[in-house]
């Protein structure tokens, strides 16, 4: 194949990578075994689409995606039995076709520089922008622990999101 990946030097250098993805996505709930064996359908899928997987770009997002949905998928399909029941087919065409694969690929990139305009901002627009998005609070709750009102709440989202969608335009994304 002219395409072909070094396999085994992507399970080296990436296992540790995935193994704490998921640990981090499913702290208690996975045995070993699970874990093993989602690391193992994740490295198949990666070897499956590798034809369709652009060598120059950094495979951490890519292998990122697919974990998170490796994850999903499993339990989404295999909850609450996990052990044995589910098979590889149950999610091995996840981001089978090159779009797909090229569209989590962007995605990822444009998350990981929304991260950084976002560890960018003040203070007060951070916290804003995490107790409403990350933590889910509504305007009204947010507007009453940092004594706004929640107009001012609602303003600073919307600059807020302004702010970052015209940075990432910038940036051509």
């Amino acid at each position: 194949m002219k395409n072909s990946m070094n396999i085994e030097e992507i399970i080296r250098k990436y296992s540790n990578y995935v193994y704490k993805i998921i640990s981090n996505q499913m702290q208690n709930e996975l045995t070993l075994e699970d874990k093993e064996e989602i690391i193992s359908d994740i490295f198949f899928i990666l070897w499956k689409n590798q034809n369709v997987i652009d060598k120059n770009k950094d495979l951490k997002p890519y292998i990122a995606g697919i974990t998170k949905n490796v994850i999903k998928t499993k339990l989404k399909n295999c909850v609450p039995k996990y052990k044995n029941e589910c098979d590889i087919e149950d999610f091995q065409n996840i981001l089978y076709e090159e779009k797909t694969v090229e569209l989590n690929i962007e995605k990822a990139e444009i998350f990981n520089q929304l991260i950084q305009e976002i560890k960018k901002l003040d203070n007060s627009e951070y916290q804003i922008l995490i107790n409403y998005y990350y933590k889910e609070k509504k305007v009204k709750e947010i507007a009453k622990e940092f004594k706004l009102s929640e107009s001012k709440v609602k303003i600073t989202l919307f600059r807020i999101r302004k702010k970052l969608k015209k940075l990432l335009k910038e940036r051509g994304m």
